[in-house]
């Protein structure tokens, strides 16, 4: 997979370094890559919240030959990125859910998470 090919390309320290560093990025992927994040339907058609991509946006649509509105998503992000994007998020939005954290009663229900390794570690820093 990719992280084999890159951990040739670039050495098993740097690797390393990307995976577990907290502050170090990995290269930046190419938005028209297959693994930037805006080129998947589950990113795109579901995320209002991230500011509108205005280059992006007029490539992409010259491409399609319609309007095609393109956010500005992250192309490389480390663990303290993924923490400063993820974090409002989960005190905002999910943690009012969280019934241990809710100090209002609520009616019973159940939350599931599901997330990347680097942002499940982040979310458990918070807990």
């Amino acid at each position: 997979g990719v992280s084999k090919a890159t951990k040739e390309q670039f050495g098993d320290v740097q690797f390393k370094a990307w995976r577990r560093g907290y502050d170090t990025r990995p290269p930046r992927t190419t938005t028209f890559s297959q693994y930037y994040p805006g080129n998947d339907a589950r990113y795109v058609n579901n995320i209002d919240d991230v500011r509108i991509s205005v280059t992006q946006t007029i490539m992409r649509s010259y491409d399609l030959g319609r309007l095609s509105i393109h956010r500005k998503l992250p192309r490389t992000e480390s663990l303290k990125d993924c923490m400063e994007r993820t974090i409002p998020y989960w005190t905002s939005t999910i943690e009012p859910e969280v019934p241990f954290y809710s100090s209002r009663p609520k009616r019973s229900h159940r939350l599931a998470l599901s997330s990347r390794r680097l942002c499940a570690i982040a979310s458990l820093a918070l807990l």
